[in-house]
């Protein structure tokens, strides 16, 4: 009987160990994102642009005063996001060629308030000329982070 209670306490202390070992992300339900930005394109400049308002993250403003920049990888842009709490990097590949264009996104990385966290969600872009070599437009990622 001892043993069959050492048994008992040895499992009890195992399940323990394995649900603390569970990433917080894992147990935390994933929250509404919305995030709008304004977007300045030059030709050989990287496209920079800020967080607009109606920009939220659960029941919170999300990244309010926020800025970015956009780096291009081969395959894909990844959109660094500098917010007064921290950074968040999101990964995407606008398709088709134009000036409207969308495509999935997902989280990539993130400092501060928003490290740890994943998401994905769909992307939209709508861009208009400014001159010859330059744009603005207006882009909405939307879906769920946890």
């Amino acid at each position: 009987m001892k043993r069959l209670a050492g048994l008992a306490v040895a499992g009890a202390v195992a399940i323990v160990a394995v649900t603390a070992a569970i990433p917080s992300t894992a147990q935390t339900p994933p929250r509404a994102f919305l995030l709008k930005t304004a977007i300045e394109f030059s030709e050989g400049v990287q496209p920079e642009g800020r967080v607009l308002r109606g920009s939220f993250l659960g029941n919170a403003a999300f990244c309010r005063g926020g800025s970015f920049t956009d780096r291009f990888t081969p395959r894909a842009i990844l959109k660094r996001l500098r917010c007064d709490d921290g950074t968040l990097t999101i990964r995407f590949a606008p398709r088709p060629e134009g000036l409207a264009q969308s495509s999935a996104w997902s989280v990539r990385g993130g400092t501060g308030a928003y490290e740890g966290l994943d998401g994905r969600g769909w992307m939209a872009v709508k861009t208009t000329p400014t001159g010859p070599t330059s744009a603005r437009g207006r882009e909405t990622f939307a879906g769920r982070l946890r």
